[in-house]
């Protein structure tokens, strides 16, 4: 008749069950993180596709004005780039109730209870004149006292738009602490990395 484990050996084994364990959460948690940051970049992709489609359909404009902090939420009355973008990312048409655009949220950052909110570009992107401009414009700017603001350009003014952020994912340390989503956002960038749209499309995750 074989022997029993004695205590020594069960209780190893019970510790080599808890670190394997213990590994598999982090390599699931590592692997859960990854997949929502493709799909942060792919929802991001998607703005700059429906940007693209929206400029071929008016004259080369860009979508604007709009302010800085940019949310998929709408109505409206909205001075942001979804009330521009709705209808080529399958959303329904603004009205004076708050609509989201559900094929752009991300979802793991709203699981964890932040807002997905981007920062769009400032009002230093080099134009083709070699001055730097706002390309989106900003509600109430006006040419005498915030020329740079004053009016939305077109993408083709721009004079590398695979150099020119468009957008960038939001938190706390790149977004202005007045703004009205301010506090729901992270308190770091979610993904260990910057993530950005550029005017040509393309995405990125930048370390930082």
């Amino acid at each position: 008749m074989k022997p029993g484990f004695t205590l020594i050996e069960l209780l190893a084994v019970i510790a080599i069950v808890g670190i394997l364990a213990s590994i598999l959460v982090v390599v699931t948690g590592q692997v859960k993180q990854s997949a929502a940051k493709m799909d942060a970049l792919n929802s991001m992709r998607n703005i700059g596709v429906a940007t693209q489609l929206y400029v071929n359909d008016n004259d080369g404009f860009l979508p604007g004005p709009a302010f800085g902090l940019q949310t998929p939420r709408y109505r409206s009355d909205s001075s942001n780039l979804s009330r521009h973008l709705w209808a080529y990312l399958d959303a329904s048409e603004p009205t004076s109730e708050l609509i989201e655009i559900d094929g752009v949220v991300d979802r793991y950052r709203q699981n964890v209870g932040h807002t997905t909110a981007w920062i769009r570009c400032d009002s230093n992107v080099l134009m083709q004149n070699g001055k730097r401009l706002d390309p989106f414009g900003y509600p109430g700017a006006s040419p005498e006292t915030d020329p740079k603001r004053a009016e939305v350009q077109k993408l083709m003014n721009i004079y590398n738009p695979a150099k020119e952020m468009m957008l960038e994912d939001a938190d706390q340390t790149n977004t202005w602490s007045g703004a009205g989503w301010y506090g729901t956002l992270p308190e770091q960038p979610m993904y260990d990395s910057r993530l950005r749209l550029f005017f040509d499309g393309h995405v990125e995750a930048v370390n930082i």
